[in-house]
């Protein structure tokens, strides 16, 4: 279940198992940490300028928070933060996939965002600047 909390009006909450369809692609690298970090698991890296590699476990991720100039990166079990500025990545990937995956994108796109279940529904939000969106997990 995912809770999309807007900046005026009630949240919506969808259940991910019946969404179908969902769109639009939502591709750089700050929608791909939001992606990174609404998925269950996944192994990922990130390329440097200066070919350095980053490479991480999504189960390692203790936290990921976006800066003015890239991001910083909690790992590991005794965490520490790796600052990433977004100019020296020449590369990151893979792409996580699924609706998961692409609800931890849509803080981070432009447009108009939808979603599509099982009986038809479609539901229609504008993304940029939200909505926020929080996973809820079954008790």
């Amino acid at each position: 279940m995912a809770r999309l909390r807007f900046a005026q009006g009630d949240p919506v909450e969808i259940d991910l198992d019946e969404v179908v369809a969902y769109g639009p692609e939502i591709k750089n690298f700050r929608a791909w940490l939001g992606a990174v970090n609404a998925s269950r698991d996944g192994r990922f890296l990130i390329r440097f300028t200066d070919e350095r590699l980053l490479g991480f476990k999504r189960d390692e991720v203790r936290r990921l928070r976006v800066t003015e100039d890239g991001a910083e990166l909690t790992l590991g079990e005794d965490p520490r933060v790796i600052a990433v500025r977004e100019q020296e990545v020449v590369w990151y990937g893979p792409e996580p996939d699924g609706v998961r995956a692409w609800l931890g994108r849509v803080a981070h796109g432009a447009g108009e965002a939808w979603v599509r279940l099982g009986d038809g529904t479609e539901l229609r939000f504008p993304i940029g600047d939200g909505p926020h969106v929080t996973f809820v997990e079954p008790a």
